[in-house]
């Protein structure tokens, strides 16, 4: 397609140079200039939505991505995991984890929450029944292997987030807010013993409804939140 919008280009080039040798008068000339101008904008917005089309398709195809959150943390804030309703602001040595989940695991398996360079990092590692790792963050990095035995789907944007097991439950659900890391899943240490940080994110509060934050299929919706969650009020 792209190599055809190419030649088109090249052609429509081709005629403007060559008009003013087969058309005679200065009138039709001047309309046909304006109808190459008006097709050349034409195939460059089609070139546009190709390009961009392409890089979506490639973004939310790919098993890696990043999350950063839109609002900057503000001087005196502390890192906070947010739990559902419940809010724990850090005071340990930067990088140190917020939660070790289970004993049996390195550091890598912890849940971090520091601020570094004014902006909110975020780790964790989610595993199955297993303790292979069907999803991981790492200062916000995060990485969801393609494994349909494990993962049906999983959807994001800049800010948050999710992913399901293969029975379309959500396992991760992560949303970055300024200094807050909203954060709800379903875990296992590496020998399988069940770790869990209930209810879901869209769990909480009085109206919530549960369910999935974003819609799905992610191939139909990439990017689309099923719910908003609005920041909590300052206590």
């Amino acid at each position: 397609m792209e190599y055809a919008l190419t030649l088109v280009m090249l052609a429509l080039g081709w005629v403007g140079i060559a008009k003013d040798e087969w058309i005679k008068t200065q009138r039709k000339r001047r309309i046909v200039g304006w109808v190459i101008a008006l097709l050349l904008l034409g195939v460059a917005g089609i070139e546009c939505k190709i390009t961009r089309d392409r890089i979506h398709a490639e973004k939310y195809g790919s098993e890696t991505g990043r999350l950063e959150s839109a609002r900057k943390v503000r001087e005196g804030e502390k890192p906070t995991l947010g739990l559902c309703e419940s809010f724990l602001a850090f005071s340990g040595p930067a990088g140190e984890p917020l939660f070790r989940v289970g004993v049996d695991q390195s550091i890598a398996d912890a849940l971090i929450v520091r601020i570094e360079d004014g902006a909110l990092r975020f780790s964790v590692v989610i595993r199955d029944a297993k303790g292979l790792i069907v999803a991981a963050i790492a200062d916000n990095a995060w990485f969801v292997p393609h494994n349909p035995s494990a993962v049906l789907d999983r959807n994001f944007d800049d800010e948050a987030l999710e992913v399901l097991d293969a029975k379309g439950r959500p396992i991760l659900q992560v949303l970055l807010d300024g200094n807050i890391a909203r954060f709800a899943g379903k875990s296992h240490t590496g020998t399988g013993a069940p770790r869990g940080f209930d209810p879901l994110l869209t769990a909480c509060g009085a109206d919530a409804k549960g369910g999935t934050l974003f819609r799905y299929p992610s191939e139909q919706y990439p990017g689309v939140r099923r719910v908003s969650i609005a920041r909590p009020e300052p206590t």
